[in-house]
């Protein structure tokens, strides 16, 4: 099986994707970023075909709306300032949602014929 630069392009975000749902295994809330950057993972590797960009979309629209009203940075963790991790949660799923877009472009290239 010959792998082209579009797939090896969707492999290496969708390990991507399972790295970042790892991390998030020691969050407190796991089971909602696990399944949303998984989700993502399962685009990137083929086991989802259809309505990719509309996954994107809908990512990055939760991560704005994830968005805090003040902005404190994404840097250390401070207990007192719960807009950091809320800011964190919501560049992971904007990023997300450009892999999702990413991977649709890269899909798209690939059946067009891109390379041979």
């Amino acid at each position: 099986m010959k792998v082209n630069r579009y797939q090896l392009g969707r492999y290496l975000l969708g390990g991507l994707m399972v790295l970042f749902a790892l991390v998030q295994l020691n969050d407190p809330d796991p089971w909602r970023w696990v399944f949303a950057y998984g989700w993502t993972a399962c685009g990137c590797f083929g086991l989802i075909k259809r309505s990719r960009w509309l996954f994107g979309v809908l990512y990055i629209f939760w991560g704005i709306w994830l968005f805090p009203n003040q902005f404190e940075g994404v840097g250390a963790m401070v207990d007192t300032v719960p807009a950091i991790e809320q800011a964190r949660e919501s560049l992971g799923m904007i990023i997300a949602g450009g892999i999702w877009c990413m991977v649709d472009w890269l899909e798209n290239k690939e059946s067009q014929g891109g390379e041979p």
